[in-house]
């Protein structure tokens, strides 16, 4: 399958993947998570809480050979009494979109994904400086990771078995966090004493990946987002691993291409639904 843009703007070969390709290149997630990796030369299918968020990127055959691939991964749903799967390729590659949507796949446009994203990567501390006003934490207590829930309710418009998923999820996480496990962190950011934000980040031995955030609507342009991206790069660093990635959607891509974010990728994402 081909990819568009990798490796520009110098960005190195294992950072590039990681930004198109984060289930392929992350850790293998804990039994105990929820979450559900199956990782061949092929495909990578990722699995999580959330009973209708499935991925499905890493997909190497050509074109012309996508059927099987596509009857595999579709088995592999079942098995799990899943009927959806996110197909994500690169916007360039025309023979492949095609081909995926010669299996009856459409474009994405249920919460919490978006019909296209941008794969970006990040190799220098963020520019400028988060207000001091903002104070983020990463979440520790059962509390803070139930907080991140709430937020994400009132920001994602999840479906309600989608939103059980995401908290159970997020129950998880923290026990694995207790017993020194987690391949997840969370983080919050705080207003005026007020939980305002969001954070996830998965980590990896490649860097650190921006796996989703939210801001409420009526404090955005007030550098929130931005202290969740410099929290995460501070992590990164304290990693000794200083390389951010991340799949932006059409509301951050220009804030982390003010930040210093590169492109590495255009992508689209379909949406496969079966019996």
């Amino acid at each position: 399958m081909a990819e568009d843009s990798v490796g520009v703007m110098g960005v190195p070969a294992d950072v590039a993947f990681q930004a198109i390709n984060p289930s392929a290149a992350g850790p293998e997630p804990p039994v105990e998570s929820g979450v559900v990796r199956v990782l061949t030369p092929r495909f990578c299918l990722l699995m999580t809480p959330m009973p209708t968020v499935s991925f499905v990127e890493a997909v190497t055959v050509p074109a012309s050979e996508v059927a099987p691939v596509v009857a595999e991964v579709r088995d592999l749903l079942r098995a799990r009494q899943r009927h959806q799967a996110a197909w994500e390729l690169a916007s360039s590659d025309a023979e492949m979109l095609a081909a995926l949507r010669g299996q009856g796949m459409t474009a994405y446009v249920e919460p919490p994904l978006e019909p296209e994203y941008t794969s970006m990567a990040l190799l220098q501390e963020p520019l400028g400086r988060p207000s001091p006003e903002i104070v983020v934490r990463q979440a520790v207590e059962l509390e803070d990771f139930l907080a991140i829930g709430a937020l994400a309710e009132a920001m994602l418009g999840l479906s309600a078995e989608d939103q059980a998923g995401f908290v159970e999820s997020l129950e998880r996480r923290y026990r694995l966090q207790q017993e020194g496990r987690a391949t997840m962190t969370g983080y919050l950011a705080l207003l005026d004493g007020r939980v305002v934000g969001e954070a996830q980040a998965m980590l990896t031995t490649t860097g650190t990946n921006l796996s989703g955030s939210s801001v409420l609507p009526d404090v955005r342009g007030r550098g929130v987002y931005r202290a969740l991206v410099a929290a995460r790069w501070d992590q990164a660093v304290g990693r000794g691993r200083p390389a951010l990635t991340v799949q932006a959607g059409s509301m951050s891509r220009p804030i982390l291409e003010r930040l210093g974010f590169v492109t590495v990728s255009h992508r689209l994402i379909l949406c496969d639904r079966f019996d």
